[in-house]
Order: C-alpha cells, then sequence, then structure tokens
C-alpha cells in the first residue's frame, strides 16, 4: 500500500495491490494509465473523491474526473502525469 501523489496536480492517493515497493517518483500517461511498474493488479483508493478502481480498467475516465474536479482544468489525453510516493507499507 503506498500513498502517492500527482506533483502538477497537488492530489493525493492510496494505491493498493503492488508487487514490490515501487519507485520514489515514477511516470504514467493520462491516456496510457498508470505507471508501468504499478502492475496489473493495482487499486486506487481516493478518500477525498470517494472513488476507488482498478487501475487498469478504470484509468483514464476516473482519473480525468478527479483531476477536473481538483484542478479546474481539462486533461490532455498526451498529459505526463509525475507521480510521487509519500509512504509505502508492504501488506
Amino acid at each position: 500500500m503506498a500513498a502517492m501523489s500527482i506533483k502538477e496536480y497537488r492530489h493525493c492517493f492510496i494505491v493498493l495491490g503492488f508487487e514490490k515497493c515501487p519507485s520514489y517518483e515514477s511516470y504514467g500517461m493520462m491516456n496510457h494509465g498508470p505507471p508501468i511498474e504499478w502492475g496489473k493488479n493495482t487499486v486506487v483508493c481516493d478518500p477525498w473523491y470517494n472513488e476507488w478502481f482498478a487501475s487498469d480498467v478504470d484509468w483514464v475516465r476516473k482519473v480525468r474526473q478527479i483531476l477536473r474536479r481538483s484542478s479546474g482544468t481539462n486533461i490532455s489525453d498526451n498529459a505526463v502525469l509525475r507521480f510521487k510516493m509519500k509512504s509505502y507499507i508492504p501488506i
């Protein structure tokens, strides 16, 4: 389990299901999903927006909505998202 942030959007959330500790900093694209190193079995839990979803299934739709609400701007399909791990707890 890791607490992650998206630096450009000042937003944090929890990710469950890592097979190993994720990198301190990683990159993903809005239209391609989360960083590859997160794996196929991760679940994003966002307590601020009462959302949870499988990262390999609902990434584009859910993250776009969350970032639009938190930043007030539309997110480009080609936007590169920079993730920063705040903390990690192996479970």
